[in-house]
């Protein structure tokens, strides 16, 4: 099983970190350089790829060395995966003896028991590659490959160069891994590599489209401890918002910036749910609400130009420039989505994931824990899953009386409440029969959706606002949008005092 962080770099990072005063102490011998030429292979179709299979021949010296990786999974930048190598006798796969390194019941043997070693596999990319090795042994016995890589993948007429820093943790703790990471960015301001070499050359083949990426669906069980419960939860989050990363900084598409706010929202609804039994760190929190903040600013700005203001000037006086206001607003969009993804694709975010992750995967809550406390994480989490959504809806119910007349600031804390138990029907769904959260799920989700279309247009009057005074010329036609959404709101009033009548009536599942 191999584990590995890489760390995105340039050229004058790489030399800094040969001298940098933490790694001195720790290295074992002299750094030594490679240079590795690599070559991927794979059907014309690319099913290994589909499969989430890598294969490459490494030239090493006078022979080769054929590699077989899985996707495996991939946390705060480090990749778990299976790894399979056997030495070949030329630059070609050798399928046979994979076959016989490959677990006989695993999908990767199915995948070659059905690939001809003569016909099927051709070179899809080559990689090649100027490495600096340093060997590191911690004081706690922990081995860890520091490699530092400077090179180009090629693939026909494309080609892209990059530098990267690899740790490898060769035998200890995979924590180690992570404080290394944190210390060697805190030092110098690189970033959480998440693509590989071989999803690098996929990606100049068939370039990658950055989909966002949605909650999966939670499977808990009601003999589940609250523990366990809230371990699957929150890698759950976590799966929702580092699968949205690169859509964020790569893509235009407004959906990875809003599916990645809503893991962070879920995350932080989740810590929420067990405030009572554990501690989540003050410093954690702060950088959670920094970057739900640029995501935030992003996501507003886009759902104004995309959605809100749309037909806002379609019967409009001719004196009503729309369209200046709109470029100024589109403007304004792009400048908040391209400060979201430099927040994404920076240090400070980098260290964020890896301290966030850290602190789940070692279990650190347990840390000061009292035996109560302890012992309240260790009841089935059907229990507590009622008292959870009772609280919940209770809150809801107190936050929401005479919702249909509140001011916006109030009606927000009821939306946040209505939200937040949304969000815990939702993790704790499997433990309950479908019918019985049927009706009650769809009445929340109607009551939901309005209170989130009514906060849009809240928003909208803020940031027509703020661009009234920073456009002067955009500030009669901003005027007349507020004064469009507001009468939208109005007309809503009727329905939403209906979907409130119909909540009212209901009880929180037991």
């Amino acid at each position: 099983m191999e584990r590995e962080i890489k760390l995105q770099a340039n050229k004058e990072q790489l030399k800094q970190i040969h001298s940098l005063p933490v790694l001195v102490p720790l290295l074992e011998g002299q750094p030594r350089t490679e240079h590795l030429v690599s070559t991927y292979f794979d059907t014309p179709d690319l099913i290994f790829h589909e499969e989430g299979i890598a294969l490459r021949v490494r030239a090493i010296g006078d022979g080769f060395v054929q590699t077989l990786k899985t996707e495996g999974s991939s946390k705060a930048g480090m990749h778990v995966r299976e790894e399979y190598e056997t030495p070949v006798d030329a630059n070609v796969p050798d399928i046979n003896a994979l076959r016989n390194r490959v677990p006989k019941k695993s999908s990767v043997a199915r995948l070659l028991a059905m690939t001809d070693a003569g016909t099927a596999l051709i070179p899809q990319f080559t990689t090649r590659v100027k490495r600096r090795v340093l060997s590191l042994r911690f004081p706690e016995g922990d081995e860890v490959e520091l490699a530092l890589d400077d090179g180009v993948i090629e693939s026909g007429s494309s080609s892209e160069v990059f530098q990267e820093v690899e740790l490898e943790l060769k035998n200890g703790k995979p924590d180690r891994l992570y404080h290394l990471a944190l210390d060697l960015l805190r030092a110098i301001p690189m970033r959480i590599s998440s693509l590989s070499k071989g999803e690098r050359g996929y990606n100049l083949i068939r370039p990658m489209p950055y989909a966002e990426t949605r909650a999966q669906s939670l499977v808990l069980r009601k003999k589940d401890t609250v523990e366990a419960a809230f371990e699957c939860i929150v890698q759950n989050c976590l799966a929702q918002i580092q699968g949205n990363e690169l859509g964020v900084i790569r893509s235009d598409d407004a959906e990875p910036v809003h599916q990645m706010r809503v893991g962070i929202r879920r995350l932080r609804s989740a810590l929420d749910l067990v405030e009572s039994l554990l501690v989540f760190p003050v410093s954690l929190e702060a950088e959670l609400k920094w970057i739900a903040g640029k995501l935030g600013a992003a996501r507003d700005w886009e759902v104004l130009v995309t959605s809100t203001l749309s037909g806002t000037f379609g019967d409009a006086h001719r004196d009503f420039d729309g369209q200046a206001m709109l470029r100024v607003a589109r403007e304004t969009a792009r400048k908040h989505r391209a400060e979201a993804a430099a927040a994404v694709d920076c240090t400070r975010y980098a260290c964020l994931v890896i301290e966030l992750t850290r602190w789940f995967e070692q279990s650190r809550w347990r840390e000061g824990l009292d035996d109560g406390r302890r012992d309240a994480l260790s009841v089935p989490v059907s229990e507590f899953a009622a008292q959870a959504l009772h609280e919940r809806h209770r809150k809801l119910m107190k936050r929401g009386r005479h919702l249909p007349d509140l001011d916006p600031s109030t009606r927000h804390r009821a939306r946040i409440a209505a939200k937040k138990l949304r969000y815990a029907m939702e993790f704790f769904a499997t433990l309950y029969e479908k019918k019985t959260l049927q009706n009650y799920a769809a009445t929340l989700t109607q009551l939901q959706d309005d209170l989130g279309w009514r906060n849009d247009l809240a928003v909208a009057d803020r940031l027509l606002r703020e661009l009234a005074a920073t456009a002067p010329d955009a500030a009669i036609s901003a005027t007349y949008a507020r004064g469009f959404l507001a009468s939208r709101m109005a007309e809503d009033y009727g329905k939403l005092k209906t979907l409130w009548s119909e909540f009212k009536r209901l009880s929180a599942p037991k």
